[in-house]
């Protein structure tokens, strides 16, 4: 499969998920808010979003334009609920026609969150006594 391809399926994916979300009842301005962060990262690297790696995305986000840890968390939960909609609706056909598995490339260092010490409560760190 090509480029075009890939890319192609992106935008399918990506319409499919505003619909979703329209359809979950939520105002056009907030779905654009929720679709924004992916663009933005797949432009910025210019791909689609599971070619996308963890070091990618936290390299992203060291960027100086990128300061505010809220925003940063922020974008960070849209990329990854979007990546929930993708493993849900095309992991499958991705990985037949392009050989490439849908995770999310949202790691541990770029949610400010570390995985040692969790108290398996999700990845809610250990509180220490």
């Amino acid at each position: 499969m090509s480029a075009h391809d890939e890319e192609s399926c992106f935008v399918d994916a990506l319409t499919n998920y505003q619909w979703a979300r329209h359809s979950a009842g939520l105002a056009p301005s907030t779905i654009d808010q929720l679709i924004k962060p992916v663009i933005e990262v797949c432009d910025y690297f210019g791909t689609v979003p599971w070619h996308l790696t963890p070091r990618e995305v936290d390299k992203y986000f060291a960027d100086p334009r990128e300061r505010a840890h809220n925003t940063h968390r922020q974008k960070l939960n849209h990329i990854d609920a979007f990546f929930a909609f993708l493993e849900q609706r095309y992991a499958r056909d991705i990985m037949m026609r392009f050989g490439a598995t849908v995770e999310s490339p949202r790691s541990a260092r770029s949610t400010g969150l570390s995985t040692v010490g969790t108290s398996g409560c999700g990845s809610r760190p250990r509180r220490r006594r």
